[in-house]
């Protein structure tokens, strides 16, 4: 295994993995960081770029089939599902552009809040279409 900084090794398969404490080298300044971490961090940005299209393309799929419902069910279904999938193409960039910061000058890489903001969207959603389903709300 050879460590990659910023607390990342690469195991024998390529992999990149969160290094042990006792792994840790000294980092020469002018050492560059593993191109595989930032193609990592590209591929998981057109991961929720393609997440943010298939939430658009949803919703738009969506506003024609309950036209005939009323603008409430086009309100509480497509338009989220819409807005959604825009709010998570641009925090996806902005999180891919904070972490290539991040990789080049050896930080710890920051969290990320999109799987937390995707699955209480999704909850939001998925509670309207009950409602929706239910005939409660038209």
């Amino acid at each position: 295994m050879g460590c990659i900084g910023s607390g990342l090794v690469v195991n024998d398969m390529g992999g990149v993995m969160m290094a042990r404490p006792d792994q840790h080298r000294a980092e020469a300044s002018d050492e560059r960081p593993d191109p595989r971490v930032s193609l990592a961090n590209e591929r998981t940005l057109l991961a929720w770029t393609r997440t943010a299209l298939a939430l658009i393309a949803g919703g738009v799929a969506v506003v024609p089939l309950l036209g005939s419902d009323g603008p409430g069910a086009r309100f509480l279904l497509g338009l989220p599902l819409i807005a959604l999938g825009a709010v998570i193409g641009l925090v996806a960039h902005r999180d891919w552009r904070h972490r290539e910061v991040a990789i080049v000058a050896g930080e710890h890489l920051p969290p990320s809040m999109l799987p937390w903001l995707l699955a209480v969207s999704i909850g939001v959603v998925a509670a309207a279409a009950l409602l929706l389903a239910s005939g409660m709300v038209s």
